[in-house]
């Protein structure tokens, strides 16, 4: 009996080793996230998230490494420390960290998370062969704004004169810039572009802006809720393609679905963990949008929202 005993914990010993070893030996995935301090949620939590659905637990197996420039012009220095970390993936968001990121490595695998315009703004090659260490999810970059403009002149439809404002130091803000003038050719529109050179210029732009007496504006997606909040204390409608807009006081705002994106962002992760190369998956553009109406906003402005954009609309912010 003893001997049946003695056979049977040394045969359970031996079957629970490999599990053991397995869990002491297996990897920690690494993960950096690149961004700048007013763009950082929701993407941040929801990427976060659906790794959890995939399996990765913070802890056991995967660590989260978040650098946030708190201006644009760090973002280059964040990107070299998180490459010298060596994270097996960097997670970019937007545009300027996209750059940033591939300036600091030809080697560590980098998904870019809605990058208007990947292309043209340099980043890949190509959107079905990246053919790099590039891939993730794009944005239809222009077309958002331009629709998130007709949303606000359907509130507005008096509106004439439209101030843009854009980043200079994003190369989507000129594709942008010239879309928005062909779409003011269409719609009797006049679009007077004001460009941010520096974080710190916000505050003198849109009181630049704002001495133009502009009917609307809309806002570059990549500029921080300040942008918005200025305008909105000088009583300038707002749209824009960023979700933290709407607490920012932006009476419309029309963008890809995060949830979707960060979800396809996080499969791709995975997929580059397990093996896969960048440089073969393809970059995706997202299929699914949404449309925010603050109507709250729009009433502090004496502005009524129609019925029927209200209908349409995803949320209504009361």
């Amino acid at each position: 009996m003893t001997r049946r005993r003695d056979f049977l914990m040394l045969t359970g010993a031996a079957a629970l080793w490999p599990l053991s070893a397995y869990a002491q030996q297996r990897k920690v995935v690494k993960i950096g996230f690149l961004t700048v301090k007013p763009q950082v949620e929701p993407h941040w939590g929801l990427v976060r998230s659906a790794l959890r659905d995939l399996g990765y637990a913070e802890g056991m197996n995967v660590q989260f490494d978040l650098r946030a420039a708190d201006t644009l012009d760090l973002l280059a220095t964040l990107a070299a420390e998180l490459v010298r970390m060596k994270v097996d993936v960097i997670v970019a968001l937007r545009t300027p960290a996209a750059h940033a990121a591939k300036g600091a490595t030809s080697v560590t695998p980098i998904v870019i998370l809605s990058v208007a315009d990947p292309v043209g703004a340099g980043i890949i090659s190509s959107l079905s062969r990246p053919g790099s260490n590039i891939t993730g999810v794009g944005s239809s970059g222009t077309d958002t704004h331009v629709k998130a403009l007709d949303f606000l002149c359907e509130i507005i439809p008096g509106a004439r004169r439209v101030a843009a404002i854009l980043d200079a130091r994003d190369p989507f803000s000129k594709p942008l810039r010239t879309h928005l003038q062909e779409m003011a050719r269409t719609r009797s529109l006049q679009i007077d572009v004001a460009l941010v050179q520096r974080d710190d210029q916000v505050d003198q732009v849109v009181a630049g802006v704002a001495a133009q007496k502009p009917d609307a504006a809309i806002v570059q997606g990549v500029l921080p809720p300040r942008t918005v909040e200025m305008l909105r204390k000088y009583r300038i409608p707002t749209s824009g393609t960023n979700i933290s807009y709407a607490e920012a006081g932006a009476v419309v705002m029309y963008f890809a679905d995060v949830g979707a994106m960060c979800r396809k962002v996080a499969v791709y992760i995975d997929r580059i963990v397990k093996g896969a190369s960048p440089a073969d998956l393809p970059v995706e553009e997202p299929t699914k949008f949404n449309l925010i109406v603050n109507a709250r906003a729009a009433k502090a402005l004496g502005i009524k929202i129609p019925q029927e954009l209200r209908l349409r609309a995803d949320k209504v912010i009361e």
